[in-house]
């Protein structure tokens, strides 16, 4: 592990032979209970490069951003309760699974099942992503900024789910509860999905996760769906 040069918030650190049990231990001054110590430095951590390894950064807490640079494998990220990821890459089979806070910004593509099961927090993907995105989604705001595979929003309970691009078929299959707002055309609806005028909290609420999510748009074009339940 090297601080940077000329940023002493930052520190690179080489994933090829991590240990991330001592590295967490160490420099997140994580104590027993897989708490982060309150008085843990703030910094910056990138880690990389990255080869399509499973599960890192998987229950990744704590006051420091990280930058994961390059492509990820499967359920990197997931239980994530931090403040802020970068991934400079794609992001593999249910990435960023059960999210609980902070935001995590993937600058490729995601495969099947990103967010699934968030509770708080924002997922956002400036790509595209395969099918059931957003699965169980319950509170957390997802934005794909492409377009999405097959029951998108499936058994989703409350949160948001903003599809840039257009969605396959069966949008919304056993969604419960939350929003959906999409912007290209999906290839079939779920029956119980009906399209609701957007209204001034859908429309404030929308462009404050474009915000969030950093992509300039007032959302004026985007499309409201929520279930007849």
């Amino acid at each position: 592990m090297d601080k940077s040069s000329n940023e002493i918030d930052e520190i690179a650190v080489q994933l090829e032979g991590l240990d991330w049990h001592q590295f967490r231990k160490e420099l997140l001054a994580e104590k027993s209970d897989g708490e982060v110590a309150s008085n843990a430095p703030l910094r910056k951590i990138v880690i990389g490069p990255c080869k399509g390894e499973s599960m890192i950064a998987a229950g990744w807490n704590g006051n420091n951003s990280i930058v994961l640079d390059g492509d990820l494998g499967d359920y990197c990220l997931s239980h994530f309760h931090g403040v802020e990821a970068d991934v400079r890459g794609n992001i593999g089979h249910c990435g960023a699974q059960a999210i609980q806070s902070g935001s995590i910004i993937i600058r490729g593509h995601a495969a099947d099942a990103i967010a699934a099961y968030g509770t708080n927090g924002l997922v956002a993907v400036y790509g595209n992503a395969g099918k059931r995105a957003a699965v169980a989604l319950d509170g957390a705001d997802v934005l794909v900024r492409g377009s999405v595979g097959s029951q998108a929003a499936y058994a989703m309970r409350s949160g948001s789910l903003i599809i840039g691009g257009s969605a396959g078929a069966e949008l919304g299959k056993g969604m419960l509860g939350g929003v959906i707002y999409i912007r290209g055309e999906p290839t079939s609806i779920a029956n119980h999905l009906s399209e609701v005028r957007m209204r001034e909290p859908d429309r404030m609420r929308l462009a404050l996760i474009l915000l969030k999510a950093g992509v300039k748009s007032t959302g004026r074009e985007f499309r409201v769906f929520r279930p007849d339940v």
